[in-house]
């Protein structure tokens, strides 16, 4: 629909009938497909534009519910938080709801018409939906982290062949990010790389936006070089004479590696 009033300065609108609110919300979140959506922050874009409809119809049309805005951004805060939980063994529908919850809260925040008409329910709601776009950004991370762990160890390994090629070959695609990370018997740099590469590439095709890609990001690189400092000052590697890591030509292949 188009917009029918002088608050309405979005593109475009939504007419919403009080009784269809709750199964607009359920469409929008819990029938929502994140390989089947086209456009993957369309969540994000139909929640909000259903909570403008509410706040015009109570701001306008001298709604006789006027609960109806609050009880409607909590049960969308609530299936956001919802979405995510249920996402938590599932980590690209972890990068789709880290998507859409931040994205939506960052249309909420901005909404100077929700905070003024419901200042109260908007900041909770606000707090709600801060709470699951941490909780996915933690749990992303700690899948990311275990994948990655098994395969660190190759950064100290002994030069191969995989150092004397170059990174970006058809067979270096990146790794879709399954349920069950691979079981990799043998660590690999290759491995380490795509595991990498692949989670840039969902985090983008779901369109996390850059703040929390790049906070993703440094954090796994701290991941990584604390996983190496650790195992170059453990015991065991400093009771290893032969290891060579105490040497130029070894800290040159490290440097190379990390880079």
């Amino acid at each position: 629909a188009a917009p029918t009033g002088p608050l309405d300065d979005l593109p475009c609108g939504l007419i919403v009938q009080p009784q269809h609110d709750s199964r607009l919300i359920e469409e929008a979140v819990f029938r929502c497909s994140p390989q089947l959506v086209r456009f993957r922050l369309a969540p994000a874009y139909a929640l909000y534009l259903t909570e403008r409809a509410v706040f015009r119809a109570v701001n306008e049309s001298a709604e006789l519910n006027p609960g109806r805005l609050d009880n409607c951004l909590l049960r969308v805060a609530d299936s956001l938080s919802a979405a995510v939980a249920d996402s938590q063994t599932e980590p690209q529908s972890l990068v789709f709801w880290l998507a859409n919850a931040s994205e939506h809260l960052h249309f909420v925040k901005r909404d100077m018409n929700l905070s003024d008409l419901s200042p109260g329910t908007v900041e909770h709601v606000c707090d709600i939906i801060a709470a699951a776009v941490q909780s996915a950004f933690n749990m992303l991370l700690a899948d990311l982290q275990d994948r990655l762990q098994a395969d660190t160890p190759a950064l100290l390994a002994p030069e191969s062949q995989e150092d004397m090629a170059p990174y970006g070959g058809p067979e270096d695609e990146p790794v879709e990010l399954q349920s069950t990370p691979p079981n990799n018997p043998t660590a690999s740099l290759l491995q380490l790389l795509r595991c990498l590469s692949g989670a840039m590439v969902v985090l983008r095709r779901c369109r996390v936006n850059a703040a929390l890609t790049i906070q993703l990001f440094s954090q796994l690189f701290h991941y990584v070089n604390a996983c190496v400092f650790n195992q170059l000052v453990s015991p065991q590697a400093a009771g290893e004479a032969a290891s060579g890591y105490l040497t130029a030509s070894w800290g040159d292949l490290l440097l190379r590696r990390l880079e």
